[in-house]
């Protein structure tokens, strides 16, 4: 069995922009690193990326409710201002008030509204990160399939064998038969053991 290779960030953001540049299968032979690690590489960037995004919706948010708040109270010291130079003053402060009440109100439903829409991106992305790590364990597995005479072949085998625009496939080891489909959709069929 082979010795799995470790790669540092650095490495790693250099074969992405690789792999942005051209292609990931261009990236893939160029270093030397499996087309399916660069495509995970490339996924587990996605939602990190998608997390600091929620990050700054919500800090946005808290910026754009601090300066309504900040906003809110320079008019309403303005208003209060000039109720004091006008006969009905106090009819003038209780207008400021009500008016900063209801922008204080405004503002904390605003706020809420994002950090709604941040938890809902945030759970999103978490989701979206479970399920790429379900399929990076699947396809860091050993799999050997052997017939009934002894001989045995690895995925690695097989793979080398296919098409290189397959994106599934399918092993009947009873007809001696690997069933496979590619990116455009088409279909054909190779034997196991030849």
């Amino acid at each position: 069995m082979a010795e799995r290779k470790t790669y540092t960030d650095l490495q790693k953001a250099e074969i992405l922009k690789k792999a942005d540049e051209t292609s990931v299968s261009a990236a893939s032979k160029e270093f030397g690193v499996a087309r399916k690690t660069i495509a995970n590489w490339k996924a587990e960037s996605k939602v990190t990326a998608g997390k600091i995004e929620a990050k700054k919706k919500t800090r946005a948010a808290g910026r754009k409710v601090r300066e309504t708040v900040t906003n809110t109270a320079d008019m309403v010291a303005g208003d209060v201002k000039d109720a004091a130079d006008k006969v009905k003053l106090a009819e003038e402060i209780e207008a400021g008030k009500v008016k900063a009440k209801n922008a204080r109100k405004a503002a904390e439903k605003e706020e809420k509204a994002a950090q709604k829409e941040a938890q809902k991106e945030a759970e999103k992305n978490e989701k979206a990160a479970r399920k790429h790590s379900a399929k990076a364990r699947a396809v860091k597995l050993n799999m050997v399939i052997q017939s009934q005479d002894g001989r045995s072949v690895t995925t690695t085998q097989i793979a080398l064998r296919l098409p290189k625009e397959t994106v599934d496939a399918y092993i009947k080891a009873e007809e001696n038969k690997i069933y496979y489909v590619l990116k455009n959709g088409e279909t054909g069929c190779i034997n196991i053991w030849e």
